[in-house]
């Protein structure tokens, strides 16, 4: 695996907290290349479409919905990637608060264990900000 990154964030909620996790990554020796881009379905049509891997999309707020990330859990687990929460749960669905309280992370190209490391190392609370 190279030590190149492309990153998505959304345009219109850039988040200062992610901004600071690749800077991490970046004195870790990983090439991040942020994109600035829309909401859910446009970051993971993005690492679909001849975007180079692995890509990185981490949503750090807790207001998107379990249907932001369901329809692409099996689309992104058939190209090798997987969908967690930003402390590494799996997601449920059909529950009672439809609200992702824990954001969200997609991940094409890095191993979960790797990146939920890096996550961890520079602190999971520290990307998850309430709105």
């Amino acid at each position: 695996m190279g030590r190149d990154i492309i990153g998505f964030q959304r345009d219109i909620d850039r988040s200062a907290e992610l901004d600071e996790f690749y800077g991490f990554l970046r004195k870790k020796g990983y090439e991040v290349t942020s994109m600035d881009t829309g909401g859910a379905a446009a970051n993971v049509a993005m690492m679909f479409l001849g975007m180079p891997h692995p890509n990185l999309y981490i949503c750090p707020r807790p207001y998107t919905k379990e249907w932001d990330v369901s329809p692409f859990e099996n689309m992104v687990a058939q190209a090798g990637g997987w969908i967690s929460d930003i402390y590494g749960n799996q997601f449920t669905y059909n529950r009672r608060d439809v609200r992702n309280l824990n954001g969200f992370v997609i991940c094409i190209g890095y191993e979960k264990g790797q990146v939920m490391g890096w996550i961890n190392e520079f602190g999971a609370d520290n990307i998850l900000k309430a709105v």
